[in-house]
């Protein structure tokens, strides 16, 4: 089983530890990327990247005419990088107070043309880069798997892309709300709320023959979704204490990091979480006169490109005078849920959250797990004002909390695979059918990929990966001649020679 790893960074044995345990037990080959850490954490920002800024340089005398258009090696640039340059783009402050992303990707382009043309021809530039470095690395090699967390950052989407041409099968990862199952998916697309499992034929693909809806696997299905371990926000202790005392009912809006990769790969322009949630608040406050209470998403603070907490600041700064309003943040979600009695996201996993306390979640933005009979899919804004009004519930009948069952059934006991190892492990051998070797102690192998390109860069915020202080630099530093002697590449091999 010879597999290549996207990176070195996310597909590790924190998260996904039945993956790497499997593969140990089948006597995986595994070949690691040699780049580092920070070359895939730079989150639009490739300013400092020689290579890239060089690359740069073609594209900048382009109009957006010939931008939204021009390929490298058959694949689009603007394409695969929109996604990790409107990571960067959308938390400025002329995106945050505009209304839309554009309503087309050609509208898109042009403002970003306008307003961010160095982040717009740099991330285009990063998508060549990349398309580059894996045609190098798969024309020179051979794999039977090619495993890719999330698809979403422009490395990610570049190789999947550059496998459409190449032999291998291509299975994307990424962790779920529960924070003790990952999606484990056969694809050519991004993941964030573009999971297979949103089509129901998917879904039930995994249920073993012959197993049946029953008392005991629904059981097991609200058990692993209640027993969650959130690994980027821990929920603070509970206060038991209202923020409303007025005898009127309440609404819960669920806010969304602002660039999260669920709102921005949905439609080809992405969703503009802030935009939306003013109209939302906008509608409730003028058409009727139930509270509001915003929860802002804390990962806002410490998410590596933003640090901010954008959202909850705009919302105060457009609502925080009304008496209908409060915004938290730091608070107890059970607080909330015992406190309202409607449930607003966008996108958001809250929404199964929200379901599991009972309530039918009012969901924006076409959610992954929207259709299938516990929510409310909501495609206009004044559809959730005639919800209030017209005092159609906000809770889950008996028939509809039956569904949410099989559904919770299906996707954690199914469909999605443990990161326990035992029960994780069992699962991916259904997958991939190949069978254990007789010796069951750690076996697999890693081979670093040599880069083909230039991929050294300063260190950035996600990773502290440097030459400084490493024994190579010593070694340079004290014997140079040694040092390119000894080395792995020929051409510092002829230096050594030549000192």
């Amino acid at each position: 089983m010879r597999v290549l790893f996207s990176d070195n960074l996310h597909l590790n044995n924190k998260n996904f530890a039945s993956l790497l345990n499997y593969l140990n037990q089948v006597g995986a080959t595994i070949t690691r990327p040699s780049f580092s850490n920070d070359s895939i954490c730079r989150f639009g920002d490739y300013s400092q990247w020689p290579s890239i800024v060089t690359m740069s340089d073609e594209l900048s005398a382009l109009s957006a005419d010939e931008l939204i258009y021009i390929k490298f090696k058959g694949i689009n640039l603007f394409d695969i990088s929109r996604a990790e340059l409107m990571s960067k783009c959308s938390t400025k402050e002329h995106w945050i107070n505009s209304s839309n992303y554009g309503n087309s990707k050609k509208e898109l382009l042009d403002l970003l043309l306008l307003n961010d043309k160095d982040d717009l021809i740099l991330n285009m530039a990063s998508a060549k880069y990349w398309i580059q470095y894996w045609f190098n690395l798969l024309s020179s090699k051979t794999f039977e798997f090619i495993f890719i967390f999330s698809g979403s950052l422009t490395y990610s989407a570049a190789l999947v892309e550059v496998m459409k041409g190449f032999q291998g099968r291509v299975f994307l990862f990424e962790s779920f709300f529960t924070g003790r199952h990952y999606y484990c998916e056969e694809k050519y697309s991004y993941l964030p709320n573009n999971t297979d499992a949103k089509f129901k034929t998917q879904l039930v693909s995994r249920t073993a023959p012959g197993a049946v809806i029953n008392q005991l696997r629904l059981e097991r299905g609200i058990k692993e979704a209640l027993n969650t371990k959130n690994k980027n926000v821990s929920q603070p202790v509970p206060i038991r204490k209202n923020l409303f005392n007025n005898g009127k009912r309440s609404i819960l809006i669920g806010g969304q990091v602002l660039n999260d990769f669920s709102l921005l790969n949905t439609t080809e322009t992405g969703i503009h979480s802030i935009s939306t949630y003013k109209s939302i608040i906008n509608s409730i406050l003028s058409e009727t006169d139930i509270n509001i209470i915003f929860k802002a998403h804390p990962w806002e603070n410490k998410k590596n490109n933003l640090l901010h907490p954008k959202t909850k600041q705009k919302i105060h700064e457009y609502f925080g005078e009304s008496p209908r309003i409060k915004i938290v943040e730091d608070y107890a979600i059970s607080d909330l849920f015992s406190e309202v009695d409607y449930v607003v996201v966008i996108n958001s996993q809250l929404g199964i959250e929200a379901a599991l306390q009972g309530f039918k979640p009012l969901q924006v933005g076409n959610a992954f797990y929207g259709e299938y009979g516990f929510t409310y899919d909501i495609d206009k804004v004044e559809s959730i004002v005639d919800i209030i009004n017209y005092n159609i519930s906000g809770r889950l009948s008996i028939d509809e909390y039956i569904l949410f069952r099989e559904y919770l059934m299906h996707m954690l006991v199914d469909y999605l695979i443990p990161e326990e190892v035992a029960t994780g492990t069992a699962k991916l051998q259904q997958i991939f059918n190949i069978t254990p070797i007789k010796k069951m102690t750690p076996s697999a192998k890693t081979i670093e990929n040599v880069p083909p390109v230039e991929s050294k860069l300063p260190s950035s915020e996600c990773g502290n990966r440097s030459l400084l202080g490493s024994k190579k630099f010593k070694k340079f530093k004290t014997n140079p001649k040694r040092f390119f002697s000894d080395s792995r590449f020929f051409v510092l091999q002829a230096i050594g020679k030549v000192l």
